[in-house]
């Protein structure tokens, strides 16, 4: 199997949603607090903000041999290019620790530094600290963390 990077165009990005599906269900097995909001979190509602986006704003990357999709990165920055982040990152067991996602994180970093962002942001859900190691070999570090009143 021969994988390669590629670049969905904002309307393919229903492409993603069986993969996107598998981490929503990662982020429910892993979460304490917010289980509720991932059972009832859909690929449609949440890509109903990234639809609402300008194209330029946003960029994803899939890893394929051609066929199927084994991970994604999507990236986008806001209007003012002030801030921009990695929004979801997810790689098929298959290929976790070949550094695929090194990779894609790698091209979406840069990809934000081309448009300009002065930050450049990654959220880790609760409960999926377990990726903080990742992201800090990359250059993240902790900023803040916060808490959100549950209702």
């Amino acid at each position: 199997m021969e994988i390669r990077i590629e670049t969905l165009k904002k309307e393919e990005l229903d492409k993603i949603a069986p993969l996107w599906e598998k981490l929503n269900q990662i982020h429910l097995n892993d979460s304490q607090y917010w289980k509720e909001r991932f059972e009832t979190m859909t690929f449609n509602k949440r890509a109903e903000s990234l639809y609402s986006m300008n194209e330029e704003n946003l960029h994803c990357q899939v890893l394929t041999d051609g066929s199927n999709l084994y991970g994604y990165c999507l990236t986008s920055i806001q209007e003012n290019r002030k801030k921009g982040g990695i929004e979801s990152l997810f790689i098929d067991k298959e290929l976790r620790g070949e550094n695929w996602g090194t990779s894609l994180v790698e091209k979406a970093i840069s990809w934000l530094k081309e448009q300009k962002a002065e930050r450049i942001f990654v959220s880790v859900s609760e409960g999926h600290e377990r990726v903080f190691p990742f992201y800090r070999k990359l250059g993240f570090a902790p900023k803040m963390t916060n808490l959100e009143l549950k209702d």
